[in-house]
């Protein structure tokens, strides 16, 4: 079941998703897009995790359209607060 994971923004969006895609790329995820919109995807040992996020008026929107059972939706938040900050 999809989620959304909702956060307003401040400062530049570009560098904010530039340093996201960094992140992400270190910690085996994959995600592609740019400071509009875009996709993202990673693997955990339960299971795959992909969405879609999109920024519009320095908020970004992320929807996370799969996750594993085992793991939470508040542990999926914590982790893109990580790759959001």
């Amino acid at each position: 079941m999809a989620f959304l994971y909702i956060k307003k923004l401040s400062g530049d969006v570009k560098p904010l998703i530039e340093t996201a895609r960094k992140i992400a790329s270190i910690a085996g995820a994959k995600m592609k897009g740019d400071e509009k919109k875009g996709t993202f995807s990673a693997k955990t040992v339960v299971g795959g995790i992909d969405g879609v996020y999109e920024v519009n008026a320095k908020v970004l929107t992320i929807t996370v359209n799969k996750k594993p059972f085992l793991v939470s939706e508040a542990k999926i938040v914590t982790g893109l607060d990580k790759f959001f900050s």
